[in-house]
């Protein structure tokens, strides 16, 4: 999207580095894109919580393994982790239970094509891009500070001089026209 940072090979040197305040970057700027592309792909928002914190964890852990796109790093680490989980789970399902088996097995198979899977994550960022552009100014501007730069809502206000109240009403109209408009991508809203 085009909100990330502009030096990716800085924060890609800062991590490697082991530098904290670099991680705090990344997880700011990636939290939330990876919970998004893993609720999607998992179906479930409680144990894609769980996974996008292992994620980020793998991320630090092996920092020294990020080469040249740490974007495509972040969202290879996010795929293999639903492809774990995916596997797990068809393995943990019983017979009992054939469809949602089968839906799993779908899910894991069109995971595991990376052609499918880069077009998907291209398909929806684009998405969720045009959607955030759509919105009014100040609801954007408040959008952005709290979702990709990760501002709390007090800090929002206190930067923008408006009220927590006024915070409020534009983040849940700007969440009302995110599900919206991300409907068909996100079989979640």
């Amino acid at each position: 999207m085009g909100y990330q940072l502009k030096n990716n090979t800085l924060l890609m040197d800062l991590l490697k580095k082991g530098d904290n305040q670099a991680f705090d970057a990344l997880f700011k700027l990636y939290h939330n894109k990876i919970l998004v592309f893993i609720t999607h792909y998992i179906g479930c928002e409680d144990d894609a919580k769980d996974i996008t914190q292992e994620v980020l964890y793998t991320i630090w852990e092996k920092r020294e393994a990020i080469r040249t796109n740490i974007n495509g790093y972040v969202f290879m680490v996010a795929r293999n982790a639903c492809l774990d989980y995916l596997q797990k789970k068809k393995q943990l399902l019983s017979l009992e239970d054939d469809f949602v088996q089968k839906q799993a097995w779908i899910q894991y198979v069109s995971l595991a094509d990376d052609a499918a899977a880069s077009l998907i994550e291209h398909e929806l960022e684009n998405q969720i891009e045009k959607s955030i552009h759509q919105l009014p100014e100040k609801c954007r501007q408040v959008f952005i500070l709290s979702k990709v730069e990760g501002y709390q809502q007090s800090e929002i206000a206190k930067k923008m001089n408006i009220s927590l109240k006024t915070v409020e009403a534009h983040m849940t109209k700007a969440l009302k026209h995110l599900r919206k408009q991300l409907k068909e991508f996100l079989g979640l809203f």
